[in-house]
């Protein structure tokens, strides 16, 4: 039987180069890039995010999507 292409090994549910990807390599970006994001993005991110572990299996995060040049430049300075 084959294994499933994402598991590293048998033992590891997530492989190396997964790891690197979410923990060894990620950087926080910190500039606003010069492209649009879509809404379907947005809530494919969302979607992501939802599940992740929380404390006591609650979600405190509250997101607001900034995406206007008038939102981002309130903003800024903060």
């Amino acid at each position: 039987m084959q294994a499933e292409p994402y598991l590293a090994t048998p033992d590891h549910a997530v492989s190396d180069a997964a790891l690197d990807t979410i923990f060894r390599a990620a950087r926080t970006f910190r500039a606003w890039k010069n492209k649009k994001t879509t809404p379907a993005l947005l809530m494919a991110i969302y979607d992501l995010m939802r599940w992740g572990p929380t404390e006591s299996n609650i979600t405190p995060a509250r997101i607001h999507f900034v995406v206007s040049q008038d939102a981002k430049a309130r903003l800024e300075p903060l």
